[in-house]
């Protein structure tokens, strides 16, 4: 509420004023008590109200001006643990005439048996990343010595302890479909403020493969798979599949930390022929990007002696060199 033209330069309009004006009194005993800013009552003029100005005693922005008859107000609205300069003038509607102003400085504290809770927590993914963001309710933001919070993983027997002042904290490195609790609190005067529990689950990605080995012979090719390792990636895998020439091959995996390697062994093939495979696997996110292979089986009565080469066309290829047995 914005107070009219004596938004008070609050000095005494004496100067040019006629002898027969009433000028207000100066207002004496203000006092903060909990929340209620109070003062003397004016009398000396007719139709007195009074202009108070609040300021921020760190920032020294008017927060707040209002007119009324009252000698109290209710200054509950401001945020609590914070220092305020509180100016006070009685003006005269009838004279329009302010008088001398008064001002104190204050401290409104928080009342007691007040709870912080906090509120609207959320989680994202940034990158590799999580960050868990909070908030408390704006009478409460200066009444905060830290946030106390307990982070647990899955794997977790026992949480981590973090303090921090910011309202946010990043979770680094979260492998994909990982779930993490966060339980976290307000501290304010070594009193620690009601727990609110946050559950966050990492969004799923599908599983990377990558190409460990291969071997042939005239008849056979055999593969051996890696998948990506639980600790970047705990999204349950549930089969792999290869399609290519004159191969169609589902491959049921039950999934483990572990992740050991996938072999498998393609049998019945011609000799001395070129394969092409598109190699997927599912998971809980769905299929992986196909990873594209070229493998030449060898011609009968040969050794081999292979090498992974470069990639060509989109497929990874297996460059076979051999010699007559």
């Amino acid at each position: 509420m914005i107070c009219r033209v004596f938004v008070c330069l609050l000095v005494y309009r004496l100067i040019g004023a006629k002898a027969q004006q009433c000028v207000p009194d100066p207002i004496f005993n203000i006092y903060l008590e909990d929340t209620t800013l109070s003062w003397q009552n004016i009398s000396n003029c007719e139709g007195i109200s009074y202009v108070t100005i609040i300021h921020s005693r760190n920032a020294g922005e008017i927060e707040y001006v209002y007119q009324g008859e009252d000698t109290t107000i209710d200054v509950s609205f401001l945020p609590y643990c914070r220092s305020y300069i509180f100016t006070v003038c009685a003006y005269s509607s009838v004279e329009n005439l302010a008088g001398p102003f008064t001002q104190i400085g204050a401290y409104v504290p928080l009342p007691e048996g007040s709870s912080i809770g906090i509120t609207n927590i959320s989680g994202s993914q940034i990158g590799n990343n999580i960050l868990i963001e909070w908030q408390v309710l704006r009478e409460y933001l200066h009444c905060l010595d830290h946030y106390r919070i307990l982070l647990w993983d899955e794997d977790s027997s026992e949480p981590k302890e973090i303090t921090t002042r910011m309202n946010g904290y990043y979770i680094t490195n979260a492998p994909f479909c990982m779930t993490y609790r966060v339980d976290m609190s307000v501290v304010y005067g070594g009193t620690e403020n009601p727990v609110s529990t946050f559950n966050y689950t990492v969004p799923s990605a599908t599983n990377n493969l990558s190409l460990l080995s291969v071997t042939q012979s005239a008849t056979t090719i055999n593969i051996t798979w890696g998948l990506e390792i639980y600790s970047v990636n705990r999204c349950t895998v549930t089969s792999l599949t290869i399609v290519g020439t004159v191969i169609n091959l589902t491959i049921p995996i039950q999934d483990s930390p572990e992740r050991p390697p996938i072999s498998v062994n393609l049998s019945g093939l011609k000799a001395n022929s070129m394969y092409y495979f598109n190699v997927t696997v599912e998971n809980e996110a769905g299929t992986s990007r196909p990873f594209q292979l070229a493998v030449q089986t060898l011609p009968i009565g040969y050794e081999l002696d292979f090498d992974i080469g470069d990639s060509f066309d989109g497929y990874q290829y297996v460059q076979v060199s051999y010699s007559n047995g």
